[in-house]
Formats: structure tokens, C-alpha cells, sequence
């Protein structure tokens, strides 16, 4: 938990997607849950009110019925969540609403992709709707792997198939407006388990329309002593007109795993060092800066400044939204 704090800190980001988060989304009860931990612990190290964040609550108190979820936090100073909008999760049943064909489950029940969240955020100074869409797909460890979603020897591991499918519904969900939100301003997030070159990215790529923007040379994962990409912010072409940078820290996938929380293989726990974020999960945070116009008013009005998110604007004319996400493994 320090860890993961220690790098949102570092990361700064406004909005940020989470993966592995306790599926636990419920504030009644008298114990707080994972994610609220979290934003509180967070809270406490950035100090100021500008920069603090909050939790969207998915609009249910669980996400499937596994034990983890993802999870998105933002920081109210720099987007607020659209009006009128409303956080949608995409299962089985939705899928199955817009004709994705679910014979075989793809989110629902063991082993399959996890639920996706969707959720429409208003920039504050630029009042641009985008909506983000948080995803992780099925592991390609080959456990119970048969059919379409067995080895097919090329590279892609175990259940490529049920990735593929979980992109297919993934690009018709993004396409019927889920939050209620008309924009084509789409980000499309999360750790897909599946490295650029393999079918749900390319689906995504050339029939969803979005944009990778990271290099061939990227890599956010390694495995057996192979690095790739498996962790994407994908966005909407749309998008591009924000001058967007996109970037993987590498704060977590090159370094040696015993300085990370795990203790098997009788690990010496004095490795562990609670005030760095180095090792706070074995994938790296892809990033991404977007420049996005400031309201013509308030660009009359302002002097150079910094931004919402406190970070510094050269012009008058242009605010920065910087996003983010995080493979972690977080329970209360």
C-alpha cells in the first residue's frame, strides 16, 4: 500500500484507472473499503486541496462476482464527472443488448475477462467530454484453456479467443454512448493481456478505430526474459487533436521482483523498502498528457498561471489532463 501511494504521488496524474482493486465498491458498512483506503492514504500525502482525488463509485456495490475489479479515481480540481451522465459497466447482458453474442461467456462466471467501467469526465477548464473506459482482460496463464482459448502455438498464450471477443464487445459498447454521454472524445484503458501485435489490439486498432500510441519498442511487462506491451492507453482519433504524449514508467517491469510485497520463495523481507514506489506491481503505469484548449472566457481573463492540476501552462490558451494506469493488487 506505501508503495502504490508513493507512486500515484509520483504519477500526478488526474484521472487514473486501476486494475486488481477489492471488489468492493460499498461505503455504508463501518469498515472502509479497499478503494477508499486508498484515496484517503493518497489524500493524506498530497496535502492540498487541488490536488486531492475521489473514487467513482461504479453504481453497485460489487463488479461481477469475483474478488477484484478495476477502479477509477480523479482529482475534482481538474474534471468533474459529465452532468447527466452515469458510470456503466459493460457484462454478459449488455454485451448480449448490443448483439455481441455471448454463447460462450465473456465476462461473466470463472474465467473469463473482468467487467469493464465506463465513465464520462468533464474537463474543467476546456469543458471537453471524454469518456474512459477502464479494462482487464483474461490472463494468458493456460489453467482450464480449451477450444478457441487453448495454445495455439503462435505466441498469444491461453484464452486469446475470449480477449478477442471482450474487444469486439468492448469496441460496440464504446460506440452506443454507455454513460449517456454523445462524444467522440473515447480512451479506452487497462491491462488487455495481450501484447500490440496480437488480435484484441489490432480489433481495437483497425475495426475499433483507436489509436496506439505507444512505439513498437514499448514494453510495459516482462516475462521468461521476453518484454512487451500489455498495458494501453488507447484513444479515439479524435483525440490526436490534443497533442497527446504518451509514455511508459518504467518503475516496476525491470526491476528485480524481491523488492516488491512478496514474500514466497523464502524472499528476505529486508529487501522491501516501504518509501519508494519502485516494484509497486510487476507492470509498469502507461501515461498519457493530453493539451486540450481552455474556455475562450476564461482565456481572456487569466494571466499565465498554472493549471487546475498544478501543472504549469506556457500559454493561456492550453490546459493539461494527464491520465494514467496502474496494475496493482490492493485489498482492505
Amino acid at each position: 500500500f506505501p508503495k502504490l501511494v508513493h507512486a500515484l504521488v509520483a504519477v500526478d496524474a488526474d484521472i487514473v484507472g486501476l486494475m486488481e482493486i477489492e471488489n468492493n465498491f460499498d461505503g455504508s458498512r463501518d469498515v472502509p473499503t479497499a478503494i477508499q483506503i486508498l484515496v484517503d492514504g493518497l489524500n493524506a500525502q498530497v496535502g492540498a486541496e487541488e490536488k486531492r482525488y475521489r473514487h467513482v463509485h461504479p453504481g453497485r456495490d460489487t463488479l461481477e462476482d469475483g474478488p477484484q475489479a478495476v477502479a477509477l479515481i480523479y482529482r475534482p480540481a481538474a474534471v468533474s464527472v459529465t452532468d447527466g451522465s452515469a458510470p456503466a459497466v459493460l457484462n454478459d447482458a449488455v454485451a448480449m443488448s448490443l448483439g455481441v453474442n455471448v454463447s460462450e461467456p465473456i465476462f461473466d462466471g470463472r474465467g473469463t475477462n473482468r467487467w469493464s467501467l465506463a465513465v464520462s469526465f468533464t474537463h474543467g477548464r476546456s469543458s471537453a467530454n471524454i469518456t474512459v473506459a477502464v479494462n482487464h482482460f483474461k490472463a494468458r496463464s493456460c489453467n482450464n484453456a480449451a477450444d478457441t482459448n487453448a495454445d495455439a502455438g503462435d505466441g498469444a498464450g491461453c484464452f486469446n479467443g475470449i480477449r478477442l471477443r471482450a474487444a469486439h464487445a468492448v469496441d460496440a459498447w464504446m460506440r452506443s454512448a454507455p454513460t449517456g454521454i454523445e462524444t467522440g472524445h473515447h480512451i479506452v484503458l487497462g491491462d488487455l493481456n495481450a501484447y500490440a501485435r496480437e488480435d484484441p489490439v489490432q480489433y481495437l486498432v483497425n475495426e475499433g478505430g483507436l489509436v496506439n500510441l505507444e512505439p513498437e519498442t514499448a514494453y510495459s511487462y516482462t516475462f521468461g526474459g521476453h518484454i512487451g506491451t500489455l498495458d494501453y492507453i488507447l484513444v479515439s482519433k479524435s483525440i490526436m487533436a490534443f497533442d497527446p504524449d504518451a509514455h511508459i514508467w518504467h518503475a516496476n517491469s525491470l526491476e528485480a521482483s524481491i523488492l516488491d510485497y512478496n514474500l514466497d520463495y523464502n524472499r528476505n523481507s529486508g529487501y522491501f523498502n516501504r518509501d519508494t514506489p519502485i516494484r509497486f506491481s510487476d507492470h509498469d503505469p502507461a501515461l498519457l498528457g493530453l493539451t486540450l484548449p481552455v474556455n475562450r472566457d476564461e482565456s481572456e481573463t487569466v494571466g499565465d498561471q498554472e493549471n487546475t492540476s498544478g501543472k504549469s501552462v506556457g500559454s493561456t490558451n492550453y490546459s493539461f489532463l494527464f491520465l494514467a494506469i496502474l496494475s496493482i493488487f490492493l485489498y482492505a
